[in-house]
């Protein structure tokens, strides 16, 4: 396989519609989490006020968050912001491997290299996004 047919074929992935929503989802979920980390900041902020006997039942009675059993609500934020990170990072992820991966299956196929496998997987994004072939 020619490396241009890849970039041939990932210019034309990149600039379909699916990947138009795909970006704009990814765009969407950063807005959100980073708004969410804006909030958890603001919260540590506020409860750094507070004596350390009462930033729990701050947290559950003013924000109704919830911390896990054994953390303070300081390791409880920190937590929530690293699993807010982590959640932004393992969807733009899966955005560009689906990208890369529909690319590849079209580079394969325009350029009479054409193998099953691939087809198969293209067929299985297709039916788990229910999109025409």
């Amino acid at each position: 396989m020619e490396l241009t047919l890849f970039f041939e074929a990932l210019k034309s992935v990149g600039t379909s519609l699916y990947a138009l929503i795909a970006y704009f989802v990814v765009a969407i979920i950063w807005g959100v989490n980073l708004w969410r980390n804006y909030r958890l900041r603001t919260i540590s902020e506020k409860l750094k006020d507070l004596p350390e006997n009462d930033r729990l039942k701050a947290l559950e009675l003013e924000y109704k968050l919830v911390p896990k059993e054994g953390l303070d609500a300081e390791s409880y934020l920190k937590y929530s912001a690293k699993n807010n990170l982590a959640i932004i990072v393992i969807i733009t992820i899966f955005a560009i491997t689906a990208i890369a991966a529909l690319a590849l299956y079209k580079s394969l196929r325009s350029g009479s290299v054409f193998l099953n496998s691939f087809d198969l997987f293209y067929k299985c994004v297709l039916t788990l996004i229910k999109l025409p072939p």
